[in-house]
């Protein structure tokens, strides 16, 4: 995977994710919230990265999704606080 398709993230950033019922936020709620500007990266599956913690997420045409099971979502949520 091209380093253009790996985007770093943080802490809260991906807690705040997992917390979000669909786990998706727009790239608007994302440039507001923690400085982030996913809008020239294209559609498409990309790695989302804190620390040693690695997410699959799909950029839609205006939003970013984590691509994580209902099981997943819980396993992240444990492991993003030992972070």
């Amino acid at each position: 995977m091209s380093e253009s398709r790996k985007v770093k993230a943080t802490k809260e950033m991906i807690s705040y994710m997992l917390e979000k019922g669909d786990h998706s936020e727009n790239f608007d709620g994302l440039k507001q919230r923690f400085d982030l500007d996913l809008s020239a990266k294209g559609k498409g599956s990309a790695i989302m990265w804190v620390a040693d913690l690695l997410i699959c997420i799909w950029i839609g045409v205006n939003n970013v999704s984590l691509m994580l099971s209902k099981e997943e979502v819980h396993s992240y949520k444990y492991l993003i606080d030992l972070i």
